[in-house]
Protein backbone atom coordinates (compact mmCIF):
# COMPACT_ATOMS: atom_id res chain seq x y z
CA UNK A 1 0.00 0.00 0.00
CA UNK A 2 1.52 3.23 -0.81
CA UNK A 3 2.35 5.98 1.82
CA UNK A 4 -0.44 8.22 0.51
CA UNK A 5 -3.14 5.86 0.43
CA UNK A 6 -2.27 5.57 3.61
CA UNK A 7 -2.53 8.83 5.05
CA UNK A 8 -5.40 9.36 3.65
CA UNK A 9 -7.27 6.25 4.86
CA UNK A 10 -8.56 6.39 8.54
CA UNK A 11 -7.03 3.09 10.63
CA UNK A 12 -10.18 0.36 11.35
CA UNK A 13 -12.11 1.99 13.89
CA UNK A 14 -10.71 5.91 13.52
CA UNK A 15 -13.20 8.48 12.99
CA UNK A 16 -13.12 10.47 9.75
CA UNK A 17 -11.96 14.37 9.78
CA UNK A 18 -15.66 14.63 8.50
CA UNK A 19 -17.03 13.11 11.67
CA UNK A 20 -14.75 14.52 14.18
CA UNK A 21 -17.69 16.46 16.08
CA UNK A 22 -20.17 13.69 15.50
CA UNK A 23 -20.80 11.13 18.70
CA UNK A 24 -18.25 8.09 19.40
CA UNK A 25 -21.04 6.26 20.93
CA UNK A 26 -25.34 6.25 20.69
CA UNK A 27 -27.21 7.20 23.47
CA UNK A 28 -27.34 3.46 24.32
CA UNK A 29 -23.80 3.50 24.33
CA UNK A 30 -23.09 1.36 21.48
CA UNK A 31 -19.56 2.75 19.43
CA UNK A 32 -20.50 4.56 16.36
CA UNK A 33 -18.32 3.40 13.44
CA UNK A 34 -18.14 6.13 10.44
CA UNK A 35 -17.41 5.26 7.17
CA UNK A 36 -16.54 7.58 3.64
CA UNK A 37 -18.26 11.18 3.72
CA UNK A 38 -22.26 10.32 2.56
CA UNK A 39 -22.94 11.26 -1.01
CA UNK A 40 -25.97 12.84 0.35
CA UNK A 41 -27.20 16.33 1.41
CA UNK A 42 -28.46 16.46 5.20
CA UNK A 43 -32.38 15.74 4.65
CA UNK A 44 -34.08 18.82 6.25
CA UNK A 45 -37.82 17.54 5.36
CA UNK A 46 -39.78 14.72 4.38
CA UNK A 47 -43.63 14.44 3.22
CA UNK A 48 -45.99 11.52 2.45
CA UNK A 49 -47.55 11.49 -0.74
CA UNK A 50 -50.21 9.25 -2.44
CA UNK A 51 -49.23 5.54 -3.30
CA UNK A 52 -46.03 5.34 -0.44
CA UNK A 53 -44.30 8.05 -2.51
CA UNK A 54 -41.91 10.70 -0.47
CA UNK A 55 -40.97 14.04 -1.13
CA UNK A 56 -37.89 14.86 0.81
CA UNK A 57 -36.44 18.23 0.37
CA UNK A 58 -32.62 18.04 1.20
CA UNK A 59 -30.46 21.01 2.63
CA UNK A 60 -29.65 22.06 -0.69
CA UNK A 61 -32.91 23.10 -1.69
CA UNK A 62 -32.97 19.76 -3.92
CA UNK A 63 -36.14 17.60 -3.88
CA UNK A 64 -36.93 13.93 -4.38
CA UNK A 65 -39.63 11.87 -4.92
CA UNK A 66 -38.62 8.59 -3.24
CA UNK A 67 -40.91 5.24 -3.78
CA UNK A 68 -41.56 3.16 -0.81
CA UNK A 69 -43.62 0.73 -2.95
CA UNK A 70 -40.86 -2.09 -3.29
CA UNK A 71 -40.06 -2.04 0.36
CA UNK A 72 -43.20 -2.85 1.56
CA UNK A 73 -42.96 -6.55 1.40
CA UNK A 74 -39.84 -6.20 3.45
CA UNK A 75 -39.11 -7.41 6.94
CA UNK A 76 -39.27 -3.92 9.19
CA UNK A 77 -41.42 -1.66 6.36
CA UNK A 78 -44.36 -4.35 6.22
CA UNK A 79 -45.62 -2.31 8.76
CA UNK A 80 -45.90 0.82 6.28
CA UNK A 81 -48.78 -1.12 4.59
CA UNK A 82 -50.82 1.09 6.73
CA UNK A 83 -51.35 4.26 5.51
CA UNK A 84 -51.68 5.91 8.91
CA UNK A 85 -47.95 4.53 9.52
CA UNK A 86 -46.53 5.27 6.10
CA UNK A 87 -47.60 9.05 7.22
CA UNK A 88 -45.66 9.46 10.38
CA UNK A 89 -42.14 9.26 8.86
CA UNK A 90 -39.86 11.56 9.57
CA UNK A 91 -36.27 13.00 9.33
CA UNK A 92 -33.99 11.34 11.59
CA UNK A 93 -30.62 11.60 12.92
CA UNK A 94 -30.01 15.26 12.26
CA UNK A 95 -30.89 15.05 8.78
CA UNK A 96 -28.92 11.76 8.16
CA UNK A 97 -31.92 9.85 7.14
CA UNK A 98 -35.74 9.34 7.20
CA UNK A 99 -37.51 7.03 9.77
CA UNK A 100 -40.51 5.47 11.17
CA UNK A 101 -41.70 4.57 14.81
CA UNK A 102 -42.05 0.84 13.64
CA UNK A 103 -37.75 0.89 13.66
CA UNK A 104 -38.00 1.31 9.21
CA UNK A 105 -35.75 3.80 8.40
CA UNK A 106 -33.44 4.30 4.93
CA UNK A 107 -30.55 6.79 4.92
CA UNK A 108 -30.16 9.98 2.83
CA UNK A 109 -27.61 8.57 0.97
CA UNK A 110 -30.42 5.81 -0.16
CA UNK A 111 -33.47 8.08 -0.52
CA UNK A 112 -31.25 11.26 -2.83
CA UNK A 113 -29.40 8.17 -4.93
CA UNK A 114 -32.36 5.85 -5.62
CA UNK A 115 -34.94 9.42 -5.22
CA UNK A 116 -35.92 10.83 -8.66
CA UNK A 117 -35.18 14.87 -9.13
CA UNK A 118 -38.45 16.98 -9.13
Amino acid sequence: MSDTLTQRTPAHGAKPAWARDLPDTTEGGDPIVYGPRPLAPRIERVEPLDDYVLRVTFATGEVRHFDCTPLLDRGVFRPLRDDAAFRLVQPINDGGGIGWASGADLSRDTVYVAGTPV
